[in-house]
């Protein structure tokens, strides 16, 4: 199947679903298929922290993405990135 076949075919098929918010079950099938301890996140909680916590948190998780997925908008606070920038040697 050529990558514009694909295309098409998520056009055309697949179309419905992505029009359907996100499901309990596929929020916990990502979260639970991330590596946990990869990363800090800026709050400097891992995802391992998220996943062993997923019982409490669900709720407000799953409420956030409702909220989302109704608005389009999100807190931009989720989607910051902070980057160090580490030197390579001792002097400049």
């Amino acid at each position: 199947m050529t990558a514009s076949a694909s295309v098409m075919n998520l056009r055309f098929i697949k179309k419905e679903s992505i029009k359907k918010p996100f499901s309990e079950d596929e929020v916990s099938k990502a979260l639970l298929d991330c590596c946990g301890d990869k990363s800090l996140s800026p709050d400097g909680m891992t995802m391992a922290f998220l996943q062993s916590n997923w019982a409490t948190l669900r709720g407000d998780v799953m409420s956030m993405l409702a909220e989302f997925f109704s608005s389009g908008k999100f807190v931009a606070s989720l989607n910051t990135t902070f980057i160090g920038l580490i030197p390579k040697e001792a002097g400049p």
